[in-house]
């Protein structure tokens, strides 16, 4: 079974073949009309890097004191690997870093706030 969207007011039908008009408009709103159909698509599955790869970073991220990475959640950049929720990294690095405390006050003051050059 596919999804289909309806251009004209946004309903989703599911259904093997393309349709010709939203029977949901016409429940909805009285009007039955030749609509245009886009297929929704599922989301692309996330491509892992190969699990040595995993392995590596999970390791680097093991070995960081609690300084490096309390700098590192405040002065990375967006889409820093280790933040990016659909790779693994993101849960080593939480707990690692909440098995630290997170980010004290004494750290937090510790690295400041202008980012390190």
């Amino acid at each position: 079974m596919k999804k289909w969207k309806c251009n004209s007011r946004g309903h989703i039908t599911e259904q093997e073949l393309k349709p010709d008009v939203c029977l949901k408009c016409k429940e909805e709103h009285g009007d039955l009309w030749l609509s245009n159909f886009t297929e929704v698509l599922p989301p692309p599955a996330p491509e892992y890097p190969p699990q040595h790869e995993i392995d590596l970073v999970i390791a680097e991220i093991n070995s960081l004191s609690h300084k490096e990475m309390a700098t590192l959640f405040r002065f990375a950049a967006a889409g820093h690997p280790y933040f990016d929720n659909r790779l693994p990294y993101r849960k080593v690095f939480d707990e690692r870093f909440s098995a630290f405390g997170g980010m004290t006050a004494a750290i937090s003051k510790e690295i400041g706030l202008t980012p390190p050059e």
